[in-house]
């Protein structure tokens, strides 16, 4: 282990794909046992499960400290607040509809949990993380921030490959490209994963919400439609590009490096 992080690189990118395949074992393993008793929402679940595990076994090997820390929480929300327009761009969105049933409600909770523990854990807890440790130097702060957001966004490219529509999932990609640089940004400057998980769980909420409707209503979306509310998506995603890069702008990394220093104090 220590011959491979000597080579920050490639000990990034083994690290990254070796954690990538523990995720999809041990989604594979849980997800058909809670099949049995929580069909709906098992493939969830076993992403949760994913996540805690993941964040274990990365506290463990890698001697972070503080990795769930409650630290600069009112930092955090400042920080963070911007984002909740994302959550109001669900709600405003004609699909939006508040749950009927308690079953689809949990189910819709459940369902939007899952990605905020999940995706923060690996693409702000771990990839930034490691990141960090790899390259202590306040010149490498920006790109870490790009980078993470960059893999974040990449990876949902692979929703083409499970039949998404090739304009939405560009489109997706550069929403999610757009929220990890915020989100990456506000886990810099604190240290904390809670404020982004939050935020982001309250974020897929409101969008499952939209998407429970289109089910219900039988509405099959055959891709991108450019009316206001995808013009008004563009700017929040440009607006949360440009908040991130200013969070982290050189007059902020003495600030950022000592909270990190304080991570990896071992």
């Amino acid at each position: 282990m220590t011959k491979i992080m000597e080579r920050p690189i490639l000990s990034f990118i083994i690290v990254f794909i070796v954690t990538l395949i523990i995720s999809s074992i041990i989604t594979a393993i849980f997800q058909p046992i809670l099949g049995i008793f929580v069909p709906e929402v098992s493939s969830f679940i076993a992403t949760i499960i994913a996540g805690i595990i993941l964040a274990i076994i990365y506290i463990y090997i890698f001697k972070i400290k503080g990795f769930f820390s409650f630290s600069n929480y009112k930092l955090g929300l400042i920080l963070i607040s911007p984002a909740i327009i994302l959550v109001i761009t669900n709600l405003l969105d004609p699909a939006f509809a508040i749950p009927t049933t308690g079953i689809l409600a949990v189910t819709i909770i459940i369902s939007g949990i899952a990605p905020g523990i999940f995706e923060e854990i690996l693409f702000r807890g771990i990839v930034i993380s490691y990141l960090m440790k790899m390259f202590r130097n306040s010149k490498n702060i920006i790109p870490i921030v790009i980078v993470s957001a960059l893999i974040f966004g990449v990876l949902h490219l692979a929703n083409v490959l499970l039949g998404a529509q090739l304009d939405v999932t560009i489109f997706q990609f550069f929403s999610t490209f757009s929220i990890g640089i915020l989100f990456g940004a506000v886990y810099l400057r604190t240290g904390n994963l809670w404020i982004p998980i939050i935020l982001h769980s309250l974020n897929d909420i409101a969008a499952f919400c939209c998407t429970s409707a289109i089910s219900a209503q039988g509405v099959i979306q055959t891709g991108l439609v450019l009316n206001w509310l995808t013009i008004f998506s563009i700017i929040v995603s440009i607006i949360c590009i440009v908040l991130g890069l200013y969070y982290v702008r050189s007059a902020k990394h003495d600030e950022i490096l000592e909270v990190w220093e304080e991570k990896w104090a071992n």
